[in-house]
């Protein structure tokens, strides 16, 4: 399912001329995986990142460090950066429209006092060369089975929120 999911997006992104950057924490790269076991991936997508550490998501994608203090790394606050950077930086490769996909959560099997394993939030930024403000969508998670099973979950969520963007009107 994930890879035919994977598809459909390369192929919508493909058909509107957008291209693809993802910032990866929890996922640790099997969104990217994933994204590029589809062939012709290299038609839209730009570039993936995991930004595992808090000081990767600070130093490498600008994540404000008030918002990994005021609201932790698993936080919307903190995907939707994660997802905003990865359209600017996207813009400044590409110069044209770009969709941004982030994961962020708790995978497991450890877990804080207030982030159960399984809390996992998505974030897709769209920005559209013709338009000044981009569009974004967050998705709030609370995923069950083991560490791999969320990390599939979770690329699968991913995936379908950007195309969900995609289908949202202008």
């Amino acid at each position: 399912m994930t890879l035919d999911s994977a598809e459909t997006l390369i192929d919508t992104l493909r058909t509107r001329g957008i291209m693809l950057c993802i910032a990866e924490s929890c996922t640790g790269g099997l969104l990217c995986a994933t994204i590029t076991n589809v062939n012709g991936c290299s038609d839209v997508f730009l570039q993936g990142q995991i930004t595992y550490a808090n000081a990767a998501k600070r130093n490498t994608l600008g994540v404000p460090a008030a918002l990994l203090e005021n609201h932790g790394a698993v936080s919307h606050e903190v995907a939707h950066a994660m997802a905003a950077s990865a359209v600017r930086q996207g813009v400044a490769l590409y110069g044209g429209s770009c969709l941004g996909l982030a994961t962020t959560g708790v995978a497991g099997p450890t877990h804080s006092e207030h982030k159960p394993i399984g809390l996992v939030y998505v974030a897709a930024v769209l920005r559209l060369a013709q338009h000044r403000a981009p569009e974004s969508l967050q998705k709030e998670l609370y995923l069950n089975g083991n560490r791999e099973n969320i990390r599939i979950q979770t690329v699968e969520e991913a995936l379908k929120l950007g195309r969900d963007i995609l289908q949202k009107p202008p």
